[in-house]
């Protein structure tokens, strides 16, 4: 099994920072998730981990918290992680950590035309 390094970008930093000022148990959720990948393992389905395409084409997105049913989306119930494996160095990027509407609608949104596939 392989085991991947963790390489957060300065806008993941930045997330999980503004994150855990509106709920820290959003941060150790998202480590969980991470350690989950670093160890090379599938994440759970309850992740609902998928590809993405358009500007983010070769990151994934995992769910962290899912708004309930009823409820409207919000930065602690909607957490979201864009994430890239780069398998030739066995290397997981955290890329993007916030809600939906923050991360492909909100004002972050702007910086999302400029996705570095470099990595």
């Amino acid at each position: 099994m392989s085991h991947y390094l963790f390489k957060p970008r300065k806008s993941f930093i930045r997330d999980i920072k503004y994150l855990s000022k509106i709920d820290r148990s959003i941060v150790f959720e998202i480590n969980d998730a991470i350690s989950i990948l670093k160890c090379g393992e599938k994440l759970p389905s309850e992740f609902k981990d998928h590809s993405l395409n358009g500007l983010y084409e070769g990151y994934r997105e995992l769910h962290i918290r899912d708004t309930p049913k009823d409820f409207t989306a919000s930065e602690s119930n909607d957490v979201i992680v864009i994430y890239k494996i780069r398998y030739s160095q066995l290397v997981l990027i955290g890329v993007h950590a916030g809600s939906h509407d923050k991360l492909f609608h909100g004002p972050f949104s702007r910086y999302n035309k400029k996705i570095n596939h470099d990595d």
